[in-house]
């Protein structure tokens, strides 16, 4: 789990967890003898879930990409080691890391 995202959600399977019990027990996912509507209700909350930690990471991202834009450099030098370089290779694993972020958070688009 990277620092961006919220825990996958594993719903329960057990056939035995339905009703109050699944509640008493913390159980996530549709209830195998809800109606639609519960199996919707749940489903939307999800991707809720998802569509909000994608939020998040975008603005962590865009966070990494502002502070990269600021410490880069436009000199041609590439000692590795000057006033130059050094601010440019940070600069380049800060939009690594902002890449990371946005990879981590994508989600998948809704089937039709």
């Amino acid at each position: 789990m990277s620092e961006t995202s919220l825990p996958p959600v594993q719903p329960c399977t057990d056939p035995r967890h339905t009703g109050a019990i699944r509640e008493r027990l913390g159980c996530v996912g549709p209830d195998p003898d809800a109606d639609v509507e519960e199996v919707l209700r749940v489903q939307l909350a999800e991707r809720v879930r998802q569509l909000e930690a994608a939020r998040l990471a975008a603005i962590r991202a865009a966070a990494y990409r502002d502070a990269a834009a600021d410490i880069d450099t436009t000199d041609d030098c590439d000692c590795g080691g000057c006033d130059s370089c050094i601010p440019r290779a940070l600069a380049d694993r800060l939009r690594a890391r902002a890449d990371e972020i946005e990879a981590a958070a994508r989600i998948e688009e809704i089937p039709k």
